[in-house]
């Protein structure tokens, strides 16, 4: 499994995996500039046979609901085992789902819950949910919109929205409920564990290429006309310390 190419944010990972076509991408939530659910969103769009597992500190349910809702085929916590990442990639390139503990955990929590155990969180849509954490994470109204490629106006009635539906005042009382409900992480350096991952894989496989996400990883299995073997290009997302 081979290292290719690495993103730094949601827009050049987009990019990339339509350079690339990897058939599988895993994608972080907490991404710079344009969000992991928008990027999962849009890569299973233009790439539907792309399976996408998603890698997270997120263990929120919200997160876990919302993923798979915009196409994700998997979803790992980063509390999760280093080995359960590989076993999520074979599992989603074959077809499958995968969960891991904690966010199966989660998800049983969302789908035990009843009318009278709903938040104000669930009461959200996922744009409600960008637009709530790009204010937290202090951008400005524009910002955003250029982000989401939407207009200011707008972005000014989802703030209205949510400051409606969550009860709160201003920006610093949004900011303080993002934070509570892990909408946003108060440090986002992730822990390295995919590259070491792939250099001990690579010892017992034949990977030729692969797409290289920052926090992302890909694989794509071709026939080697001539001569019988196997290779894979895969992609990773790599988990580096700054």
């Amino acid at each position: 499994m081979a290292v290719v190419a690495e993103a730094a944010d949601g827009r050049e990972a987009i990019r990339k995996a339509g350079e690339s076509l990897p058939d599988v991408a895993v994608v972080d939530i907490s991404m710079p500039g344009l969000d992991g659910l928008e990027v999962v969103e849009r890569i299973h769009g233009a790439h539907p046979k792309t399976a996408i597992p998603v890698l997270t500190m997120h263990e929120e349910e919200q997160y876990v609901v919302r993923a798979f809702g915009a196409g994700a085929s998997g979803y790992i916590t980063k509390r999760a085992a280093a080995d359960q990442l590989l076993k999520a990639i074979r599992r989603v390139h074959g077809g499958g789902r995968y969960l891991s503990e904690d966010a199966a955990e989660a998800l049983a929590r969302r789908m035990g819950k009843g009318p009278a155990d709903r938040t104000s969180l669930d009461a959200l849509s996922t744009r409600e949910i960008q637009v709530l954490r790009g204010l937290a994470l202090g951008r400005s109204n524009r910002e955003i919109a250029e982000t989401y490629h939407i207009s200011t106006k707008t972005i000014d009635t989802y703030r209205a929205r949510l400051l409606k539906k969550l009860n709160l005042r201003n920006n610093a009382e949004l900011t303080r409920f993002a934070i509570q409900n892990g909408i946003v992480e108060l440090q986002s350096r992730p822990p390295r564990i995919v590259r070491n991952i792939l250099t001990s894989e690579s010892k017992s496989a034949r990977y030729s290429g692969s797409l290289l996400f920052r926090y992302s990883l890909s694989l794509r299995h071709e026939n080697m006309q001539g001569s019988g073997k196997t290779a894979s290009r895969g992609g990773v997302r790599s988990e580096t310390d700054q």
